[in-house]
């Protein structure tokens, strides 16, 4: 038991930093459009990497910061027909869609994982300014689905627990 709680706290640490890093991320990001747009049009000499490194910048914001906003319950929900249900019925719909999005964050992690892997050995490179390695912002998606697909899990688990009870 005490294994698994200090996984559960390790995943929590994880899923902060995530959330941590993608913040500190957006602050760049905001930086690097402010500074782009002041020096194209103030003094007409443009940044040609700023909007590639923003652009990969919001997909890794994106995937680092999923889970942590699945276990703070903070996504958009439209639960318009699920208020309408009584409380053990919205537990059981709860249960069943929280089961099938692990299970298609899971399909994702395992083949973002191959792509990973074949754009890493292929030695694949963006065909942009700065030519970076395509297998890094594949292998934050695929980290980013691994993440949400034990936070899905552990979310089931709760609400399974719950309507059992």
């Amino acid at each position: 038991m005490k294994f698994f709680k200090r996984l559960i706290t390790c995943f929590d640490v994880t899923t902060s930093v995530g959330a941590f890093l993608a913040g500190a991320l957006l602050v760049l990001v905001m930086i690097f459009v402010t500074v782009g747009v002041l020096l194209r049009y103030a003094l007409n000499r443009p940044i040609g990497w700023a909007v590639e490194v923003c652009e990969y910048s919001l997909v890794c914001i994106t995937f680092l910061v999923a889970a942590w906003v699945l276990r703070k319950e903070g996504h958009v929900r439209v639960d318009l027909i699920l208020s309408l249900l009584r409380p053990k019925n919205q537990l059981f719909l709860n249960t069943i869609t929280s089961g099938l999005s692990a299970g298609v964050c899971l399909v994702l992690t395992f083949f973002g994982g191959r792509v990973t892997r074949e754009l890493f050995l292929g030695n694949y490179f963006t065909p942009t300014i700065l030519m970076l390695p395509k297998f890094i912002f594949i292998g934050f998606i695929t980290f980013g689905c691994l993440l949400l697909s034990i936070q899905f899990i552990r979310r089931t688990y709760k609400f399974l627990q719950s309507w059992k009870a």
